[in-house]
């Protein structure tokens, strides 16, 4: 299944970007949890 050119003429910087934010909210996530861990062995 293909999708029409307007499609990617109109959407491929917003998929991009919330793909790049979904990307760096998990990936922050998972840095605050280590970190969250970290800290609670070091206290």
């Amino acid at each position: 299944m293909s999708l029409p050119s307007e499609y990617y003429s109109q959407c491929p910087t917003t998929a991009l970007n919330k793909l790049k934010n979904f990307i760096k909210t998990k990936k922050y996530d998972e840095i605050k949890s280590i970190l969250a861990s970290k800290n609670s062995y070091n206290c």
